[in-house]
């Protein structure tokens, strides 16, 4: 799978990141992960000083639907995929958490990603500012 491939999921992508920039990994989540020590044992989990989690929110979804670790809840109907379709999905996300966790929505929001993202920001971007009426 390479990198800009339409229909492969984001998360491989962030993998790839996190091999070629491991100084990335410190910075983003709330926890990290170093060696167990010798071989099969079991990584140690610790928190991150450095983790973006301590001055922002941050959301990783993998999109489309239908790649990665996502799937459909009805595995004999096909869905329907492709460029709009995914900023639905996630335009359709974004109201359903910001309607569980409204305390939120008075937050500075961005949406960030690479590659074909530049085909799925402004597609969802426009989404968005067509919803925005929904909360206010």
């Amino acid at each position: 799978m390479e990198q800009g491939e339409a229909f492969s999921t984001s998360l491989c992508l962030l993998n790839l990141e996190l091999m070629l920039h491991p100084l990335w990994l410190s910075r983003s989540g709330p926890f990290n992960f170093e060696s167990g020590g010798s071989a099969g044992s079991l990584p140690k989990l610790h928190r991150n000083p450095y983790s973006w989690s301590k001055v922002s929110s941050v959301i990783y979804l993998d999109s489309p639907a239908g790649v990665g670790l996502s799937y459909a809840k009805d595995k004999s109907k096909p869905y329907t995929t492709g460029d709009l379709q995914t900023a639905h999905d996630l335009h359709t996300f974004l109201l359903k958490w910001f309607q569980l966790y409204h305390e939120f929505l008075t937050n500075p929001f961005y949406i960030a990603g690479e590659s074909y993202a530049g085909i799925y920001i402004p597609t969802l971007s426009h989404e968005v500012v067509k919803g925005v009426d929904f909360f206010f």
